[in-house]
């Protein structure tokens, strides 16, 4: 089983005024990382995991990622 590029895992819908700025917190849990293993088990595999953030997977504005050891 191959492992896809991109993968969705949240959204939210702001109203943000031109010049303003919103923060917008998402958290990710172990189980938005998981993937099915050989037996059919969810395991969350040690690597580097990349965030984006945009209006759609082809329109990214932000960038950022973090590793599992």
């Amino acid at each position: 089983m191959a492992t896809p590029v991109k993968q969705f895992r949240g959204f939210a819908k702001l109203a943000i005024d031109p010049g303003k700025t919103k923060t917008c917190t998402f958290r990710l849990t172990p189980d938005d990382l998981a993937l099915y293993d050989k037996n059919l088990r969810r395991v969350v595999e040690p690597g580097q995991f990349r965030v984006m953030v945009g209006s759609s997977s082809e329109d990214i504005w932000l960038t950022d990622q973090f590793e599992v050891k």
